[in-house]
């Protein structure tokens, strides 16, 4: 019996380290949102079949052990260590960042995972530990979630206090001029653009890469604003309605820009109504004076937000339909060309 509980114990401990970070990586890409990672989960079920069926297998050898299945325990496990050591080299959009927050949520699941090994142990439940193994292992599908919900007085209070500092940090920065940017596509080209731009005359700062959330922002402004910037672009994505004025309520914008509507993230916005409306948060959030918002002409809800605001505005396009427009586009080794226009006062 001895013998049987090694190898299950063998194969369970590189089976549980793949599936945990498999499982936290996508439960990172996911905003750590418990609702949206059960989504991601459903959909994904196909993906990590194995673990289902690992789930299912360990109850049953639990609860009836004189079935004596230990060998077909230790094929899943073994099936399971080859699937995910293979997926942990596949292409993501974004790599597993093993952030403070990232760290306790693999701690909770340790203590968690350890406590319940132990009490089976203590229990005498010698048989049942092949089963109990596979049980631990497949689990990690939802060992995120529930780490996710006891740490969560924790988080918020950490978030808070970060969010706090940023607040403070960007009142002390004085004239400084804040620029929205979002968009379902285009914002982070348009971000690095008008960072290329301005930088040429102003002290600039951009969100980096892909930090377009609320947490993200904070740690651009905690780590990088400086109190001779002039300038800061920041890059708002969104998965539900609510998001970019949370960022709004954070930087206080006074310039936005809205590069396109299209159907991203239809999973969580369910409709790309919601979608438009989200991202006119950002004209909301601007003052109703000393302020500019900035639309692309795509003839569709770009323009009709461009019709609706009454602030300050411009309307982007490609022909003479936009308030400011560019003709005689040319892309070279060298770089761009062409000739912009501004309507009333000529190009």
């Amino acid at each position: 019996m001895i013998i049987r509980v090694l190898i299950a114990v063998v194969l369970a401990v590189p089976a549980y380290f793949y599936t945990m970070r498999y499982n936290i990586h996508m439960f990172q890409q996911n905003g750590y949102k418990n609702k949206e990672h059960l989504h991601w989960l459903k959909k994904k079920f196909r993906l990590q079949w194995i673990l289902y069926f690992g789930l299912v297998l360990g109850i049953v050898t639990c609860v009836f052990p004189y079935l004596a299945l230990e060998i077909f325990e230790y094929l899943v496990l073994l099936v399971i260590i080859v699937v995910y050591r293979a997926m942990k080299r596949m292409n993501t959009k974004k790599k597993l960042v093993y952030t403070a927050r990232v760290k306790r949520l693999l701690t909770t699941e340790l203590i968690l995972t350890a406590a319940v090994f132990a009490l089976v142990c203590g229990l005498g439940g010698m048989k049942r530990i092949p089963g109990l193994c596979l049980i631990l292992v497949s689990v990690n599908l939802f060992l995120d979630i529930v780490a996710n919900v006891i740490n969560h007085p924790m988080e918020a209070g950490i978030n808070q206090h970060y969010i706090n500092d940023a607040v403070r940090k960007l009142k002390s920065v004085q004239g400084l001029t804040v620029i929205g940017v979002t968009g379902s596509y285009g914002k982070t080209s348009v971000k690095f653009y008008l960072q290329t731009l301005l930088q040429e005359k102003y002290n600039v700062l951009v969100t980096p890469e892909s930090f377009n959330t609320p947490m993200g922002v904070v740690r651009t402004i905690r780590g990088s604003l400086k109190p001779t910037t002039e300038i800061f672009v920041c890059e708002m994505g969104a998965r539900h309605v609510g998001d970019i004025k949370e960022m709004c309520r954070l930087v206080h914008p006074t310039i936005g820009i809205i590069t396109s509507v299209g159907p991203q993230h239809l999973e969580t916005f369910k409709s790309i109504e919601r979608i438009a409306k989200t991202k006119y948060e950002l004209i909301d959030a601007l003052p109703t004076t000393d302020s500019h918002s900035y639309f692309y002409n795509d003839g569709s809800y770009c323009l009709q937000m461009y019709q609706k605001t009454e602030k300050p505005k411009t309307l982007c396009g490609s022909d003479e339909s936009a308030d400011v427009y560019a003709t005689d586009c040319r892309v070279s080794g060298e770089g761009s060309i062409f000739t912009l226009h501004v309507k009333g006062k000529g190009s």
